[in-house]
């Protein structure tokens, strides 16, 4: 007998299954699809040694306003080294942006199917394309990689013979080979977060980035774009995918209905902002002089990364018209740290050798008002200041949320004791932390919202059976070590009527590292990371001995 779940078993295929599989190929193969798949640099790399006619591939380099042609693509690690093809000048054709949120496809043209032969490469905004001849780029250089490959399951179902085929069709090829999309990036720290939209869990974001240790942990509140009901229910996966120990204490849905137009996010403290009428800033100049407007006005692919090698303060400074009479307004980032940042904590670390439990009893004695002091000190996170005549005054701090996804975070600001028409903000952090793709301000008034706080109903996991320890902030912690999951279900609020709905996570937590490491530690570097302000240094002198180190490999090919 034929059931769901047998047909949903990719190593049980009836033959009439077969049938259909067969006859939809049959008839699918009058079209063609393309998409567009991010890869890493180091899946990138063994892709450039593994996949079949590399040789026919044809490499382009995206930098700000400019495309060029490459070859001879090749891969040191995570960084890469390439010929510039002369006299290339590409217009790129229009292909959707392929986001690890979602999925685009569109159809192959017979005048376009030279497009499967395409990959993509884009930089950061901060890399600048010159040379005649080749071109070398160190790790964090680059933003994305995108291959253009056949969409083989869009070619299935391009041609339906029943919808109940083509639903169980899918349905096996996408537990077969592609159940739970990877982020582009694998590292970082903190339990990933995964959203069901019906079809696939969608990686979200990152969870409680920085709270290392008990002492650190801290509330997170991450908006859930992807999540679609099933059943009436929404389903979360929290997986750890590192090595480290991670412990939540809360995870629970904030499903807010609010009018229709607006945009609802929280700050750190769990307050929720509505933004409805974003002013964009008038000017945005870094600590070096230069005009970094174009790469913050708008969300796109490019971001400002902190990244002057010039000068010891990383800065940028915004303006932006304020209206008269406005006592209050709350400033929005589109942000995200940077893989680079990833690199230069893992070289700190890599530094404290056999030394590391001892590290970690010492920094677990500290209050939390001590670590975070260290935290700020090391300049990880970003603070933003407002200018008051000649004075520049704390208006507060954005902290990590991990290189994997881009958050928009709200900073609720107090204009009471500001005068004038023009507003500057004053953005700092260490060197290549972060990247910022928008900024912009809301003097709108808060519009009224209807929030519920949505507990879980059911838990599924390999190892746990009861989720009562994320139930309430308490000491009752849920533990995930490398591998492990869980699966969150919850019931699904009612939507009201002319009323739009959005859906948060929100959950408690922190993390510890599994580092096992027999190496001495480097006791006179690490005493350097007391200084205020070193790790930043450390970071530039880190990417510019990459750099110089780079240099001399290609100029030995």
């Amino acid at each position: 007998m034929i059931t769901m779940r047998n047909l949903h078993n990719p190593s049980i295929i009836h033959p009439i299954v077969i049938f259909f599989v067969l006859s939809i190929l049959i008839f699918a193969s009058a079209c063609g699809y393309y998409k567009v798949v991010d890869r890493s640099p180091k899946k990138f790399a063994s892709y450039l040694q593994s996949a079949k006619n590399v040789d026919q591939k044809v490499f382009y380099l995206h930098g700000h306003s400019k495309v060029i042609q490459i070859k001879d693509v090749k891969m040191e690690g995570l960084s890469l080294s390439a010929h510039i093809v002369p006299d290339s000048a590409y217009q790129p054709q229009a292909i959707p942006d392929y986001n690890y949120r979602t999925r685009r496809s569109s159809r192959l043209k017979k005048d376009n199917k030279s497009i499967l032969n395409e990959v993509h490469l884009y930089l950061n905004p901060s890399q600048v394309i010159n040379g005649t001849d080749s071109i070398l780029l160190l790790p964090g250089e680059i933003a994305s990689i995108e291959i253009i490959k056949h969409d083989g399951v869009k070619e299935l179902t391009a041609s339906v013979l029943s919808a109940a085929a083509i639903l169980t069709i899918v349905a096996i090829i996408d537990e077969a080979n592609e159940p739970e999309p990877e982020p582009y990036y694998v590292s970082g720290s903190c339990p990933y977060a995964y959203a069901f939209n019906g079809q696939d869990f969608i990686f979200e974001g990152e969870l409680y980035t920085g709270a290392l240790f008990q002492n650190l942990e801290r509330d997170d509140y991450l908006y859930l774009p992807s999540i679609r009901p099933s059943n009436d229910q929404f389903v979360m996966r929290l997986k750890n995918k590192l090595n480290e120990r991670e412990y939540t204490n809360v995870a629970e849905l904030i499903v807010v209905d609010h009018p229709q137009g607006s945009i609802v996010f929280f700050d750190h403290k769990g307050k929720a902002f509505t933004i409805s009428q974003q002013v964009a800033p008038l000017q945005a100049i870094s600590s070096s002089g230069e005009n970094q407007l174009p790469y913050i006005a708008e969300k796109d692919r490019y971001y400002y990364s902190f990244d002057d090698i010039q000068n010891d303060e990383q800065e940028l400074i915004l303006s932006f018209s304020k209206p008269a009479n406005t006592q209050t307004g709350k400033l929005l980032l589109s942000t995200k740290n940077t893989t680079w940042g990833d690199q230069v904590i893992q070289a700190f670390m890599s530094k404290m050798g056999n030394s590391y439990s001892a590290w970690q009893s010492q920094e677990e004695t500290k209050t939390q008002e001590e670590r975070i002091s260290d935290f700020l000190k090391w300049e990880f996170p970003v603070s933003v200041s407002i200018k008051n005549g000649i004075d520049w005054q704390l208006a507060g701090y954005i902290f990590p949320v991990g290189p994997l996804g881009e958050r928009d975070i709200v900073l609720p600001l107090n204009l009471s004791n500001h005068n004038g028409d023009i507003i500057e903000f004053k953005l700092s952090s260490g060197f290549q932390f972060w990247d910022i793709n928008q900024v912009v301000l809301d003097f709108s008034e808060n519009l009224n919202l209807h929030m519920q706080q949505c507990k879980p109903t059911r838990i599924a996991t390999e190892h746990m059976t009861s989720f009562q320890s994320i139930l309430d902030d308490d000491m009752d912690y849920i533990v995930m070590q490398n591998g492990d999951f869980i699966d969150l279900h919850f019931d699904q609020p009612k939507l009201p009527s002319n009323m739009e709905q959005s859906v948060f996570l929100h959950v408690k937590g922190y993390y510890e590292y599994t580092i096992n490491s027999t190496a001495e530690p480097d006791l006179v570097a690490l005493k350097k990371f007391d200084e205020p302000g070193y790790f930043s240094d450390f970071s530039k002198m880190m990417y510019q001995k990459q750099l110089k180190e780079l240099e001399k490999l290609v100029s030995k090919q």
